[in-house]
Formats: C-alpha cells, sequence, structure tokens
C-alpha cells in the first residue's frame, strides 16, 4: 500500500539478509526512517522484540515518530509509554 502511494519502506523480515547481525541492522533502518510504523497486536505486544524496537525509536527519535497501527480488535492494551498515541485501526484505512 505505502508503495502504491509513492512512498519507500522497509519491513524487517523482508530487508534482513541471512547471517546479518538483525538488532543492528534494525537500528540502522530506524535511524534512516521518517517514521516507525507499529503494528499493534497481542502477539506484538507480547514481543521482547517489538518492545525493544519501539522503545529505541522512543528513546532516540520522540513519540512524534512513531505511528501506531491496531491489526486486532479489541485493541491490546498499549504500553504506559505509549499511552498517548492514538492507535488507529487498520480498519479504517480500507473504508
Amino acid at each position: 500500500m505505502l508503495s502504491l502511494a509513492g512512498l519507500q519502506s522497509q519491513m524487517d523480515i523482508m530487508s534482513l539478509k541471512a547471517g546479518e547481525v538483525w538488532t543492528d541492522q534494525l537500528r540502522r533502518m530506524i535511524d534512516e526512517a521518517d517514521v516507525f510504523i507499529l503494528f499493534w497486536s497481542e502477539n506484538a505486544r507480547r514481543s521482547r522484540y517489538v518492545e525493544d524496537e519501539w522503545r529505541y525509536v522512543l528513546e532516540t527519535r520522540g513519540p512524534e515518530h512513531i505511528i501506531p497501527i491496531a491489526l486486532e480488535h479489541p485493541l491490546p492494551a498499549p504500553p504506559p509509554e505509549l499511552a498517548m498515541l492514538h492507535f488507529r485501526s487498520s480498519l479504517a484505512y480500507f473504508q
């Protein structure tokens, strides 16, 4: 969808190469990005890797660089550190 809108995007699973130290590469990708889209679900809420990523963005770039998108309804509780952000439903983009 982003490429159809003329926007460039990177996604960890699509951009990482076998054998890379993925934590370093993810941080480089985050540092180079204008925004970090946080796809929020129960699995994301439980993942320490997802938490490491949003915490890194929060600490290095600030909350204004995080765009949270809720993938599930009802919305799994966001962490208190991100409570100031509106978690828009992914369904809203297709209506």
